[in-house]
């Protein structure tokens, strides 16, 4: 699905014809890749399991969406 969107990124930005630089496609790739890698991932029932088991606090929950300080 991740490179799926990534492939639908560069087609849109050729088919829209928005004369983006190579290092914009290339972002704006990259963003599309791994934004919908995380969504697919987190969707998952093992990560539903993990980030809202029994013994999770507010840290371990928002983990993934804030940045925190690594023991």
């Amino acid at each position: 699905m991740s490179v799926g969107a990534a492939v639908a990124m560069v087609f849109y930005v050729t088919w829209k014809d928005l004369q983006w630089t190579p290092i914009q496609i290339i972002l704006a790739t990259w963003m599309a890749f791994d934004i919908v890698g995380a969504i697919v991932t987190n969707a998952t029932s093992a990560a539903k399991r993990w980030y809202r088991g029994e013994g999770q606090e507010f840290r371990e929950y928002f983990g993934l969406i804030a940045f925190r300080r690594l023991d």
